[in-house]
C-alpha cells in the first residue's frame, strides 16, 4: 500500500464554533479544509447568540439554518438600558420579528456534524503548535498531512 500523503489549503486548529463556522465556509468556497481538535467533548456551553436577518442567510448558505431553526426562539422586542440613562430604549417591529436566539452549542453541534459529513474535523488531537509549519508535512494517528 502506498504511502498517502493528504493535502490541504487550511489547517484549523481548534474545532469551537468560530473554527466550524470557519471552516464551513473555506469549504463552500472550494477550499480542502481540515479542523482538529484535542476535545470532543464541547457542548457545556450554555450562552446564546442572537442571529439576526444576515446571520440567518450566512448560516443558511452553510446549510445550518435549516437544522436550528426549529429551535431558535424568535426576537420580539429588544430592551436597552444603562446606568446612565434611566429611560429603557424599546425596538420592535409589528409585522416581523427581529431575529432569532440559539444556544451556542446547538450550532456546535450541528456545525460540527456538517465537517464529519464532509471529512474535514479530527478530534483527539494534541499538536504542539510550533510542530506546525507551512509545507511541512504532519502526521495525524499515522496518517500523513501536508
Amino acid at each position: 500500500m502506498k504511502n498517502k500523503i493528504h493535502n490541504y489549503d487550511f489547517l484549523l486548529i481548534g474545532a469551537g464554533l468560530i473554527g466550524c463556522l470557519a471552516a464551513l465556509e473555506l469549504i463552500k468556497k472550494n477550499f480542502k479544509v481540515l479542523v482538529i481538535d484535542k476535545n470532543a467533548n464541547q457542548f457545556f456551553d450554555n450562552r446564546t447568540l442572537a442571529v439576526n436577518a444576515n446571520s440567518t442567510e450566512f448560516l443558511n448558505s452553510l446549510g445550518l439554518w435549516k437544522n436550528l431553526k426549529s429551535k431558535s426562539e424568535p426576537i420580539k422586542k429588544i430592551f436597552i438600558s444603562d446606568y446612565i440613562n434611566s429611560k429603557k430604549i424599546t425596538f420592535d417591529h409589528k409585522s416581523e420579528f427581529m431575529g432569532n436566539v440559539i444556544f451556542n452549542k446547538d450550532l456546535l453541534i450541528n456545525a460540527r456534524k456538517k465537517l464529519k459529513s464532509k471529512k474535514s474535523i479530527i478530534f483527539n488531537i494534541d499538536i504542539p503548535i510550533f510542530d506546525l509549519k507551512k509545507e511541512n508535512i504532519v502526521c495525524i494517528k499515522n496518517i500523513k498531512y501536508l
